[in-house]
């Protein structure tokens, strides 16, 4: 029920009457997917991906545990610190 939202209703229909493949960027241009890199630098890609993926993360963990130790009038304390 989630892909109409993402494509719209009519590229959803045709995606699930036709069972059509897509190629990449096609996809993209309607919103299944975020970006598109060259075979060639699909792993250091992903690697950028996940690099800036754990580094936000990591942002939101201590924002968190800031936000929670001052609701508790507490020092927050970081792990790997």
């Amino acid at each position: 029920m989630r892909l109409p939202l993402v494509v719209g209703l009519g590229n959803a229909l045709e995606m699930i009457l036709t069972g059509d493949r897509y190629k990449a960027d096609e996809a993209q241009r309607m919103g299944l997917v975020n970006s598109v890199v060259e075979p060639d630098e699909l792993v250091q890609g992903a690697l950028w991906l996940e690099s800036t993926l754990a580094h936000a993360l990591g942002q939101i963990v201590r924002l968190r545990d800031s936000v929670r130790a001052f609701a508790e009038k507490k020092t927050a304390q970081f792990e790997g610190k």
